[in-house]
């Protein structure tokens, strides 16, 4: 009986990742084929290839890049293997990363390990949902579903697409942007319930702003909270917002955020 081992990926002379799997055995593929990525694999594995694969050497500049959307310390837990990933989650980090989210959560059970994928990746692996989504993009925004769920505007955050409205001139060329409804009335009247908040997750997140915050899911849950605030000042492990109805402060922890995109007003170029 053959021995499996898992996936464990390593950068050939080219600065590529190459997959040393010798579960293709018997598959017609190497023991060390570059075009056989095992589905079976654990997903923080392949989450460090893929990010090895978008030209991040550790954890730490992947980090730093994307600072205003990832947390390290939380960041590092996944490619550890000891939190999972959210559906939510897994799609923000495919898409900073370049790669497809479904391969980065997929099951380690024997059914996937006998998957094969069929492809090389590069440090310019391309976006296909940004490929397959371009011609809508560049006419129509995609409506994300939020559903109240507390106080003070807090709200449930599915990430599925609930409606397709004209893509304001602001955002033009803002491949990566978005809309919600509002939930709730704690920031009216700069925003109502209802109506639609415009987001661009690339613009830098500044003080004085408005923001949409994410927060990682409750210990046992898998559904993100996500809020509009207004952003009051950050600090080194904290991040202050307000509401304005009624006025009221809230000090978070930047390792509960998941991800702060900026929410542009009705008069910001």
């Amino acid at each position: 009986m053959q021995q499996r081992s898992e996936a464990v990926p390593s950068r050939d002379d080219t600065g590529c990742i190459e997959i040393v799997n010798t579960n293709c055995i018997g598959q017609g593929l190497g023991a060390s084929d570059t075009n056989c990525i095992n589905m079976g694999t654990k997903p923080n594995t392949r989450l460090q290839t893929a990010r090895l694969n978008a030209g991040f050497n550790n954890p730490a500049e992947f980090a730093k890049k994307y600072s205003d959307q990832i947390v390290e310390s939380t960041y590092r837990s996944y490619e550890n293997g000891t939190r999972n990933m959210s559906v939510p989650t897994a799609k923000l980090i495919g898409r900073l990363l370049g790669t497809d989210w479904a391969w980065l959560m997929a099951d380690n059970d024997e059914k996937s390990a006998s998957v094969h994928i069929q492809r090389k990746f590069t440090r310019s692996a391309p976006d296909l949902t940004k490929q397959q989504d371009s011609a809508l993009s560049k006419d129509k925004l995609k409506v994300l579903g939020m559903a109240e769920c507390g106080p003070d505007g807090l709200a449930l955050w599915n990430g599925e697409v609930v409606d397709l409205v004209d893509r304001p001139a602001q955002l033009n060329g803002a491949p990566n942007s978005y809309a919600v409804f509002v939930v709730g009335t704690s920031m009216q009247p700069a925003h109502w319930s209802g109506r639609i908040a415009y987001i661009h997750p690339d613009k830098p997140v500044e003080i004085g702003c408005d923001v949409l915050i994410q927060m990682h899911p409750p210990e046992g849950e898998s559904t993100p909270r996500a809020f509009l605030k207004h952003l009051v000042k950050r600090s080194g492990d904290r991040v202050i917002v307000e509401q304005y109805n009624p006025p009221k402060t809230f000090t978070l922890k930047r390792s509960e955020i998941l991800s702060m995109h900026r929410v542009l007003g009705s008069l910001e170029p």
